[in-house]
């Protein structure tokens, strides 16, 4: 997903790096890897270990989300492209299939529930969940913003184009 969104200028370069071995993408597991290294090295030093977990939490979080849309992903192009090739085929009726898609999303929603949503309002817990919580969100809105300042670029490349193409014409 990393390297798709990198090749198409959606995230930076260094995601879209593959292995000149197997063309498999590596940019992403490598500055995942960047990322825990640092944290590892930093988190005994912090003058609070909370920190720790909960920037580890706050990653479990956003990579639970990220696979949220996948099975209503799955629903949809089963519906609207079913001759399609793929590698592999799940099979089933369209009640199971529903039923194998709703399983998965029920337990990423049940376990961001447990994760990032206090559900004690003592000091403790807020303390513990909170920074989770607002994390998720300042992310979630980051990324946000992301996808809509692309896409308001995206539209002006496309009039420039189209500009230049009536000019030429």
């Amino acid at each position: 997903m990393a390297s798709y969104a990198a090749k198409n200028g959606d995230m930076p370069a260094v995601f879209a790096k593959t292995s000149e071995k197997n063309d498999m993408p590596t940019g992403a597991a490598v500055m995942n890897g960047i990322v825990a290294t640092v944290v590892v090295v930093l988190a005994p030093i912090l003058p609070n270990q909370d920190l720790f977990w909960s920037f580890f939490a706050l990653n479990l979080v956003m990579f639970l989300m990220a696979y949220l849309p996948v099975f209503p992903t799955f629903l949809k192009l089963r519906r609207i492209d079913p001759e399609t090739e793929r590698p592999f085929k799940v099979g089933g009726s369209p009640v199971f299939l529903k039923i194998l898609a709703a399983l998965p999303m029920i337990m990423i929603v049940v376990s961001l529930i447990f994760i990032a949503v206090p559900l004690s309002l003592d000091s403790e817990t807020l303390n513990a969940t909170l920074p989770i919580t607002i994390g998720s969100i300042v992310f979630f809105a980051i990324g946000e913003v992301i996808i809509l300042v692309k896409r308001n670029c995206n539209i002006q490349e496309d009039q420039t184009n189209q500009d230049e193409v009536i000019v030429e014409g």
